[in-house]
């Protein structure tokens, strides 16, 4: 599988349209190194909130903020260094996990992990792979942006964990 997606990675990595977005997240990244003005560059704003949250981590490692205080918490930092950001501008984290680490801290994030990934550790639930492909999926698309903050991204969660995990464990439990 790791193979097959590194052969797909490398065969993707031929096509023009990849190359262009390749090239323009790396001007992205030169010209937050430089300093310029990232207020139009969507990478650059993305790495900004990364270290912004990483200062609010730093503050409240173990507990958090707490959830209803993230957005707050973001904007306070902002107000320290703004990063030449104006206003409208300001990225919220944009990665689920750094999220819950501003959240919760490190057990709110070990909870969600836990709760996330506990079904793969039952060995009759790991053999559904569609149960496999839900955690998979969920768990990559966390890595570019804070999903469960979203009305949409939430309902597909409670839907597709309750559907898989719970009346997996239901049929388990109870074979008819």
């Amino acid at each position: 599988l790791l193979a097959g997606m590194g052969v797909a990675l490398a065969g993707a990595s031929q096509l023009k349209a990849i190359q262009d977005r390749l090239a323009a997240t790396h001007w992205d990244f030169l010209q937050y190194e430089e300093g310029h003005d990232l207020n139009n560059l969507s990478a650059s704003r993305r790495l900004v909130a990364w270290q912004t949250a990483e200062v609010i981590i730093a503050q409240h490692p173990w507990l958090g903020v707490g959830p209803a205080d993230v957005e707050n918490a973001m904007l306070s930092q902002y107000t320290w260094r703004d990063y030449g950001l104006q206003q409208q501008n300001r990225a919220m984290t944009h990665n689920q996990y750094v999220h819950y680490l501003v959240a919760g801290g490190a057990l709110g994030l070990g909870l969600w992990l836990a709760a996330l990934l506990w079904p793969l550790m039952q060995p009759r639930q790991r053999q559904n792979p569609y149960l496999r492909q839900f955690v998979l999926v969920l768990g990559v698309a966390m890595l570019v942006d804070s999903l469960l903050e979203l009305q949409i991204g939430y309902n597909l969660f409670v839907f597709g964990y309750g559907f898989l995990v719970v009346a997996g464990e239901r049929k388990l439990r109870c074979p008819s």
